[in-house]
């Protein structure tokens, strides 16, 4: 493989899947759909060209309190190259860059890892502990008790909704509804005798791997029972890369971004997203300084 000089690699695993955890170190499978090795290659000595690779399969190993312990190993499918043109797509895969048929494969193997600084706090999230649950209810009906809880931990958050929003009024409901009920939970995963590798012994072993990122919410309310928001607003972002071209090269993609960032905001003030672009077509229109989401918000209100 020659010219590997020209390559500028990232590795950019959008999405990870904890699979397992021991005392302090989690091991954290790489979500292929979500993942992508991002390349820069520089065309003619005057240009950069920007690209991507699929087919990310790996795992990420994370030692909570020492990180230098930590490790990351993945493959990639050189197959898979793609700058949005397909006679540029197939000089890539030819011997004189990736040479696909002989190296078929990339391969990365972290040789250390350092805090750059900053803290991060790792919560988990019930959607997913209760999809454990949900998947093995039939063949043991026992599960059905652990869904029952959880939907109490729900309906705590929608009584919270009908009333109202005082983060410290969700406080209290979360200490004095929500607590009983994970301690049940708790209490009830405990006691249950099933094998390790069965169904719902894998549901229980994800829930209690996860068990502290997922009471984090009784103590912070920044923090919510779910991820669920989060994936509801990436799937439009995901679906656009599908399908918009224009997003396969590096200005497509800040264009994407910027709009992005822009509409989802403006949703998350309450203000319509075409009113939010029209407005701010119009004022560009009249030579005027350029609104942003929350400015109409604030308007609206006043």
């Amino acid at each position: 493989m020659r010219n590997r000089s020209l390559m500028a690699l990232a590795l950019s695993f959008a999405s990870v899947v904890c699979v397992s955890a021991e005392a302090q170190t989690s091991t954290w499978t790489i979500d292929p759909a979500h993942s992508s090795i991002n390349f820069e290659v520089r065309h003619m000595g005057v240009s950069n060209v920007h690209g991507s690779i699929g087919g990310i399969k790996g795992t990420v190993a994370y030692d909570e309190k020492d990180i230098t312990k930590s490790s990351v190993e993945a493959t990639a499918d050189t197959n898979t190259v793609s700058t949005g043109v397909e006679a540029r797509d197939k000089h890539l895969k030819s011997p004189d860059f990736f040479e696909v048929e002989k190296f078929p494969t990339l391969s990365f193997k972290s040789t250390s890892l350092s805090n750059s600084g900053g803290k991060l706090t790792l919560v988990n999230c019930w959607m997913h502990a209760r999809r454990q649950y949900v998947e093995c209810a039939e063949a043991f009906p026992q599960a059905e008790e652990a869904l029952e809880m959880i939907a109490g931990l729900y309906a705590v958050e929608r009584e919270y909704k009908q009333g109202p929003e005082n983060l410290e009024r969700l406080l209290e409901l979360r200490q004095l509804k929500s607590r009983p009920l994970i301690e049940r939970l708790q209490q009830w995963a405990s006691t249950q005798r099933a094998l390790p590798q069965s169904a719902l012994g894998q549901a229980i072993k994800y829930m209690s791997n996860r068990w502290t990122g997922l009471t984090r919410f009784l103590n912070d309310t920044r923090v919510p029972l779910d991820n669920g928001a989060t994936e509801r607003a990436m799937r439009g972002l995901a679906v656009g890369r599908e399908n918009h071209y224009g997003s396969r090269s590096r200005r497509g993609t800040e264009v994407a971004a910027l709009f992005y960032s822009l509409l989802e905001t403006a949703k998350l003030g309450g203000v319509d997203p075409k009113r939010y672009l029209r407005e701010a077509a119009l004022a560009a229109l009249r030579a005027e300084p350029i609104p942003l989401p929350n400015q109409l918000a604030q308007s609206a209100a006043g």
